[in-house]
């Protein structure tokens, strides 16, 4: 059983310095990712596949960390609606993501800030990996909401036994009503994510390409 644990306030303030201060750097790191995927050129982006339905797209492109997967789809709901399902609805992902085997919330920070864990099912030949994050998110004067996570070390979750812990190095989304239709959420999200361990790089790629399809 995974245990909320109770912080004082001398220690969450330190907490909400040091996660804002990340998330801060993550949310200026991705507003750059997301201009640069809007460009006509879409200089250093590689398309990976297009699917009709929901009109998704992928894209990968090479960071010094390693590679960088972008996702572009449209879901039939405002953006503010799909916000709140993706902020309030972290804990219920295992139920309809058949590979993640656990999530919840650690501590609440600020009503736009708190810390998260979750942990993947195993997949293909790679061990369940496990990630302590730091999510938040700010809403823009535009109608547009940018969401980012990214991985930090909490003392009080160790890596469990069954598990590696991995690190997500960013993750963030972009909610953007469709010009033509307020009703409709364009959806851009990004994904750098070092599952750690001595993998080949094939797998690697293969299932850091899947955790974004696999939400679409």
């Amino acid at each position: 059983m995974f245990v909320v644990f109770y912080i004082q306030n001398s220690y969450r303030q330190r907490y909400q310095e040091n996660c804002k201060a990340q998330l801060d750097g993550g949310i200026s790191r991705a507003e750059a990712l997301f201009s640069s995927l809007d460009s006509d050129s879409k200089e250093g982006w590689k398309m990976e596949t297009e699917s009709a339905p929901l009109e998704t797209k992928i894209y990968s492109k090479k960071e010094a960390e390693g590679k960088l997967f972008a996702l572009q789809a449209e879901v039939e709901c405002s953006p503010d609606v799909f916000l709140k399902d993706y902020w309030d609805g972290f804990c219920d992902v295992p139920k309809w993501n058949p590979s993640i085997a656990f999530s919840q919330l650690v501590v609440k920070l600020t009503d736009q800030m708190d810390i998260a864990y979750y942990r993947n099912k195993d997949v293909f030949a790679v061990k369940a990996r496990d990630f302590v994050l730091v999510r938040g998110y700010k809403k823009l004067d535009n109608g547009v909401s940018i969401t980012v996570a990214k991985s930090i070390e909490l003392d009080r979750l160790p890596v469990k036994k069954e598990c590696v812990r991995g690190e997500l190095m960013l993750g963030a989304g972009r909610f953007s009503p469709k010009k033509d239709n307020p009703n409709v959420t364009v959806i851009d999200y990004l994904l750098s994510i070092d599952l750690k361990g001595l993998l080949p790089k094939l797998i690697v790629n293969t299932v850091c390409y899947l955790f974004p399809v696999q939400y679409f």
